[in-house]
């Protein structure tokens, strides 16, 4: 595995349109951000209020970012992304 694909850490999707986000975390962000395009380009995903997102604006509406790069123990130790991820995903990007 190279460097990149082991990124652990907070990421992001942000509709670039309305700027709403989808906060996750991962151990393998390369992984992960592979898995969430590869569902919703499917209209597989498991939050339905990003696939609706992703359904109406397409892969070019959204920037995947990496807010944080953590050690695995530290993930779900990142207070303020941990609050912001919970909210994002109550609120999950809907239109």
């Amino acid at each position: 595995m190279t460097t990149e694909q082991m990124i652990r850490g907070i990421y992001g999707l942000r509709n670039i349109f309305n700027n709403k986000w989808y906060i996750g975390q991962s151990i393998n962000i390369s992984k992960r951000k592979h898995d969430h395009f590869l569902r919703l380009k499917r209209g597989a995903h498991y939050s339905p209020y990003l696939q609706r997102a992703f359904s109406k604006y397409g892969e070019n509406g959204f920037e995947f970012v990496i807010l944080e790069k953590t050690t695995e123990g530290e993930l779900n130790k990142s207070i303020p992304w941990s609050k912001a991820r919970r909210e994002s995903q109550k609120h999950d990007l809907k239109n």
